[in-house]
């Protein structure tokens, strides 16, 4: 704790929990199993960005789930938080942020402190590997988990943001500009896209520009799973991280819901002008209790197998 509050005075924070780069890798205690030889062969064959966008039938969601959790000795650390941006200034995230290299690939990731829970709670952690499997072109992919069995931290790994939205807004301020309109417009559709796709299943909350970043010409939105109030709230939380983590997320559903009364105005007009039957109205009703009480009518080996089952089917039809 001590060294956490001595980390934050300076700016960058001590808190230790990959090895740094260039330090004597950790001897093996003991030989590596056929299982940890063949994950190896595997990563570093198709990293964990190409094994992200794949779609392989063959692979099953608990062996992906076990090709990308990660321990904190197969992650080197290159720099820690503030990171600087392509312009000079510092990125601050909301919460315990490193630069990593991954031993197993050799690619750099960003790794950012979600919560704390140990390996058998985060094999049946479902919804937070519901972020996990999270994939849009807006929205900020997870790679993998990097577990520290030492502290029980969980670390997700992500792409490294070049700027946040809020820090070229700025830039452009102090040099007497302002964003075009176009731009605006482009920003507004990504982020509204994203956020009606993570609406589908999950609740996103409220986005604030500090959360969104720009990578490479892409508009992105921080993961929720390292947001502080999902940190905050995680059944396994660390209370000690609490003290340096961001500001609180509020509530979404609001604006959410307002939105959708715009946009499906089209459909409330509709439904006056036709009436629907009896037997349109059962078949609505048997389909909103098949669908939304599907998550507690099956235990979590068959929840794996239902998810797996909506990822692939949503692949197949264009929702990448």
């Amino acid at each position: 704790m001590d060294l956490l509050l001595t980390g934050l005075r300076q700016g960058r924070h001590v808190y230790t929990t990959f090895p740094k780069e260039g330090a004597p890798a950790e001897p093996w205690r003991k030989p590596q199993s056929l299982h940890e030889r063949c994950r190896r062969a595997i990563l570093a064959r198709a990293t964990l960005r190409v094994l992200k966008g794949s779609d392989i039938p063959e692979l099953s969601s608990i062996m992906r789930r076990r090709l990308t959790t990660l321990e904190a000795k197969n992650c080197v650390e290159v720099d820690c938080a503030p990171f600087v941006d392509t312009c000079g200034y510092f990125i601050y995230h909301r919460t315990l942020a490193y630069r990593v290299r991954c031993s197993l690939d050799g690619s750099e990731y960003m790794a950012t402190y979600g919560g704390t829970c140990s390996l058998m709670q985060l094999a049946q952690d479902i919804w937070r590997w519901q972020w996990v499997y999270v994939m849009h072109e807006n929205i900020m992919c997870i790679y993998a988990l990097v577990l520290q069995k030492r502290t029980s931290n969980i670390f997700a790994t992500t792409d490294v943001p070049q700027m946040t939205q809020e820090g070229l807004e700025i830039v452009l301020v102090m040099r007497g500009l302002c964003f075009p309109e176009p731009f605006l417009c482009e920003v507004a559709q990504k982020i509204t896209s994203a956020i009606m796709y993570v609406e589908e299943r999950l609740s996103f909350g409220r986005c604030e520009r500090k959360i969104i970043y720009v990578n490479q010409k892409r508009i992105l939105i921080d993961n929720k799973l390292t947001w502080k109030s999902n940190v905050d709230t995680s059944p396994h939380q660390n209370s000690a991280q609490s003290v340096i983590l961001g500001d609180k997320v509020s509530n979404f559903r609001r604006t959410r819901h307002r939105m959708y009364r715009k946009l499906a105005g089209h459909r409330a007009l509709a439904s006056r002008r036709q009436r629907p039957s009896r037997q349109d109205n059962a078949a609505a009703a048997a389909t909103r209790g098949s669908g939304d009480n599907r998550w507690s009518e099956y235990d979590n080996a068959e929840m794996i197998n239902v998810m797996q089952t909506l990822i692939h089917s949503n692949r197949s039809e264009g929702i990448s």
